[in-house]
């Protein structure tokens, strides 16, 4: 008797230790979560009782929610194992990433009736990618996203746009205040274009010194332009002196931009360069914006200049 005790209190201990350390739940065939570890919750930042009984989506709700689904459950419906990666949006907007692997279960007839979701936070290593002065991901989380970005945007047959953003006479600026004085710019810009990133599928990089990139998917030519413009004199309104600027007496920037639609075979770097292309007209006069249209067959260009300043 005291030796069945002691099993038990070893199989309670072990069943402590998965659910405070292991993410994992059990979902019905319609993946509808039955239950969830203390570790998933911890994750998610929900409760227990917030997601027992719910649809689980695979714990993704990003904008591509519904198209991951559909895949997973096209693979394992058959038998097959799932394995990928989830994004997860908290209540208060932030983003975490995991690895996932979603395995059949079955009944004694080998009917699949229901999986077992085993996640891994790979979120620090998400994170590594950030650039340490302005909070934004840095150029080498710009080529692994823009890929995966443009596949999504190519998959779901939406436009994608590419914004490459200069401060307007940045050397000037820093041989005039100082490099210290000119990080401090540089933070201050960088959170005023991290304020408009805010659908999950927005992304803002830092690509090099005082350059920075924007990608979005979903909007039209002159969408994209509008909310493109919007930035642009957010900057100028942040009213930082700079008295060597030709253009303005205070910081401003140029955005160059290409938009292609989902049917467009460029590749990253193919649109990088026809968006630095829009970045040297927009240079010409600083302050400004200007679009380029990439459609395939057919290369339309647009230049949007603001009305004058």
């Amino acid at each position: 008797r005291r030796g069945l005790v002691l099993s038990q209190k070893d199989r309670n201990y072990r069943t402590h230790l998965i659910d405070q350390n292991i993410m994992l739940a059990t979902l019905d065939k319609e993946g509808i979560i039955q239950d969830v570890s203390s570790a998933l919750c911890r994750f998610l930042g929900n409760g227990k009782e917030q997601l027992i009984g719910k649809a689980s989506h695979f714990f993704d709700n990003s904008d591509d929610f519904e198209e991951l689904e559909e895949e997973v459950l096209s693979q394992i419906l058959t038998g097959k194992e799932w394995q990928g990666e989830i994004k997860h949006f908290n209540h208060k907007g932030s983003i975490s990433w995991a690895n996932s692997k979603v395995v059949p279960q079955y009944d004694e007839n080998y009917n699949v009736i229901g999986f077992v979701n085993i996640l891994v936070s790979i979120t620090n290593k998400k994170l590594s990618g950030v650039d340490k002065l302005t909070s934004m991901l840095n150029r080498r989380r710009y080529d692994e996203v823009i890929v995966h970005e443009m596949q999504v945007a190519k998959r779901n047959e939406h436009n994608f746009t590419l914004v490459i953003v200069d401060i307007d006479f940045f050397k000037k600026y820093n041989d005039h205040f100082g490099h210290p004085q000119g990080d401090i710019a540089l933070q201050k810009v960088s959170e005023q274009i991290l304020s408009f990133i805010n659908r999950p599928n927005d992304y803002a990089f830092r690509i090099g010194g005082e350059e920075f990139a924007i990608i979005f998917s979903n909007l039209t030519l002159e969408q994209s332009k509008s909310f493109v413009e919007k930035i642009r004199k957010s900057i100028e309104s942040l009213n930082i002196d700079h008295p060597q600027s030709t253009v303005s007496p205070y910081v401003t920037a140029s955005f160059g931009a290409c938009v292609i639609d989902g049917q467009a075979a460029l590749q990253a770097e193919q649109l990088y360069i026809e968006a630095d292309k829009a970045l040297y007209l927009a240079k010409e006069q600083r302050n400004s914006v200007a679009m380029t249209q990439w459609r395939e067959q057919e290369e339309l260009r647009k230049l949007c200049i603001p009305a004058s300043i």
